[in-house]
């Protein structure tokens, strides 16, 4: 073999392709829902430490809570926790109506061959039968998660929306009640924490270069030459999107574009953490300046709480920053 066909034959086995993974609407949707969940479960947490008639109260024991000085702030909590319960519907409606118009739901919702490649995959990751996944952006295990994870969230506002609005009393009372109501909520953000745990398992496995491509949007798709084709660099993993490939290209070239792409997305993220932690701080004054709730999130508290169901006690944890009801003249609450 000449030494040109040997120096030919190493470009060729070192050609990669780029792979648009991820547009820039699905990492905006995405790292936003990360921050707005974040956020929801902090805000629960909070919500949780001081709420006696919750069948959950105090689920870390009241010790925990002042220990942390984190004891009765559950207003707080819910003012947070309503107002970024909003900001995660109006993501979720974006994030389907996107969906739908990209056409990107069908590498998205599980096929007819998703549930049985889900439970092999499984079967895989626990180290019990050897499977290869199908090829495709997300396997089946994947396709299931990511809907069942968009389900959970529905779940959320769907069981939420009547805890905040005491005066949908048919929908409420259709969903088992105030009691019944409560524990599904809690239900579906312990599926969600599940999820968000084996999310971030299965990221760690995948690597760098996954984790990268929801930042940059790019993954470097590494190729060898068909035996057949030797113009031509199969990837398995990208048949659904050939469109989304670039052309076979040498390593470097690859290097210096996966280089200028990366910075982009490291701006991003430091300008997304920067606005974070400017509004962690904003948050935080906030709700030190009026007793833990701000004024302008008053529409936000939890102002009419209805009676009990049979099971409930009634709750005995002071009201941080409001004034008790006064008294009518048969000596009843107004």
């Amino acid at each position: 073999m000449s030494t040109v066909s040997r120096v030919a034959d190493r470009s060729a086995s070192s050609l990669e392709r780029l792979y648009r993974k991820h547009s820039l609407a699905t990492r905006v949707l995405h790292w936003a829902n990360f921050i707005v969940i974040a956020v929801l479960l902090w805000t629960a947490f909070l919500l949780l430490s001081g709420t006696p008639e919750l069948p959950y109260s105090h689920w870390l024991s009241p010790s925990f809570y002042a220990t942390l000085h984190l004891d009765n702030r559950n207003d707080e909590g819910r003012v947070w926790h309503v107002l970024f319960s909003f900001f995660m519907i109006a993501i979720g409606v974006i994030y389907v109506a996107y969906l739908a118009a990209s056409d990107r739901w069908k590498t998205f919702v599980p096929n007819a061959a998703s549930w049985k490649d889900a439970y092999l995959v499984v079967l895989n990751d626990l180290g019990v039968r050897r499977h290869t996944p199908s090829q495709m952006k997300y396997n089946g295990a994947q396709r299931t998660a990511y809907t069942a994870i968009v389900l959970l969230g529905l779940g959320e506002v769907v069981t939420g929306l009547p805890i905040y609005f005491k005066n949908w009393t048919g929908f409420a009372n259709f969903l088992g009640g105030q009691d019944a109501i409560r524990a599904e909520h809690f239900a579906f953000m312990l599926g969600i924490i599940a999820f968000i745990v084996v999310h971030l398992i299965q990221v760690a496995r995948a690597g760098w270069n996954n984790f990268r491509s929801m930042v940059s949007g790019i993954e470097v798709v590494s190729g060898e030459r068909d035996r057949d084709r030797s113009d031509r660099v199969t990837v398995e993993q990208a048949v659904p999107e050939p469109g989304l490939l670039s052309k076979p290209l040498p390593a470097p070239a690859v290097e210096a574009a996966v280089r200028v792409k990366s910075r982009g997305g490291a701006l991003t993220a430091a300008a997304v953490a920067i606005a974070t932690a400017a509004f962690i701080g904003f948050a935080h004054h906030q709700s030190a300046a009026r007793a833990g709730v701000p004024a302008w999130l008053d529409w936000a508290r939890d102002t009419q709480e209805p009676a009990a169901d049979g099971d409930r006690a009634k709750s005995t944890a002071p009201d941080r920053g409001s004034a008790p009801a006064d008294p009518d003249a048969t000596g009843a609450p107004k």
